[in-house]
């Protein structure tokens, strides 16, 4: 799937305790925010990929759900309309961070570094 990374286990740093407990925070997010898109019936999904990142988009007639990864090594900026939300005229009131490692955001698109991942709600 576009918009998501996996992770291996054990980490290669050898801190258990930080994926342990980012999984543990994610799940939450996964039942309350992603899973409601990903099982309506009438959502519908596109998928993206520009520079390296990939990104997984749903809208559900109200609100979009972005899941996004950069999948390379290197820095990446990612306007907000080569990820289908063209109709960002101001991200500080029509996107929400649900969750993000490695990834920002600002007036003009998200943010990379290198493995950054992204989990965004926004409205039209």
């Amino acid at each position: 799937m576009s918009g998501s990374k996996s992770f291996q286990y054990p980490t290669t740093t050898g801190s258990v305790n930080t994926i342990e407990n980012t999984a543990f925070n994610v799940t939450g997010i996964i039942k309350q925010v992603v899973q409601p898109f990903l099982v309506d019936p009438n959502a519908t999904h596109v998928t993206y990929s520009y520079q390296g990142v990939d990104a997984g988009l749903w809208y559900n007639g109200t609100a979009y759900l972005l899941l996004v990864s950069n999948n390379v090594n290197a820095e990446a900026h990612v306007p907000w309309g080569e990820v289908g939300l063209g109709c960002v005229t101001n991200a500080t009131t029509q996107v929400q961070r649900i969750f993000s490692v490695a990834q920002n955001t600002n007036a003009t698109g998200l943010n990379f570094r290198p493995g950054g991942i992204g989990i965004y709600t926004a409205t039209p």
